[in-house]
């Protein structure tokens, strides 16, 4: 009964308008610019009927960075609604270091928040809990205490998005 997007659902202007009319709860989490048409040149923002959008590039948002992935937007939202329902911050620290590989992988500057994320992420990685993430380590034969983006970027980022590159995905 719920669509939660993570990444460009704010230019999903049909497919939410068609999501609403059958009745489903739709939540977008975002980073791309809100789609506008210019008329006597100012700019005509056309958001889609969703019950919430969270966008940092939207006109009116204050959130102060703007340069977060659209993983780390999503992950902001869980981030508040674990604080909302009083769950641990140690609960939320194996989905944090994947906003981290997502922000390295997205190519976001790694300034601000991003940089202090992706050093959290680093050093999160070198006890990392998620047996995949082990095993991508592992096989790759990376050395925890030594990584850097590069190894987020070229090693670890290609083998997660790698099945989309792929003849199918179900190989």
């Amino acid at each position: 009964d719920t669509i939660i997007t993570c990444d460009n659902g704010i230019a999903a202007l049909k497919a939410i308008s068609f999501a609403k009319k059958e009745g489903l709860t739709c939540i977008i989490t975002d980073h791309h610019e809100v789609p506008y048409e210019e008329c006597e040149g100012k700019k005509i923002y056309t958001l889609p009927q969703a019950d919430a959008i969270i966008d940092p590039k939207q006109e009116d948002c204050s959130y102060p960075y703007k340069g977060i992935c659209g993983a780390y937007v999503a992950y902001k939202l869980i981030e508040g609604m674990f604080e909302q329902f009083h769950i641990a911050d140690t609960e939320k620290q194996e989905l944090m270091e994947l906003a981290g590989i997502a922000t390295v992988c997205d190519v976001m500057d790694l300034t601000d928040e991003n940089r202090v994320l992706v050093k959290q992420t680093l050093l999160g990685l070198q006890n990392a809990k998620n047996p995949g993430m082990k095993a991508l380590i592992q096989v790759n034969k990376l050395d925890v205490k030594t990584l850097t983006a590069y190894h987020i970027s070229f090693i670890i980022g290609p083998c997660i998005n790698a099945t989309g590159r792929m003849d199918t995905a179900q190989i």
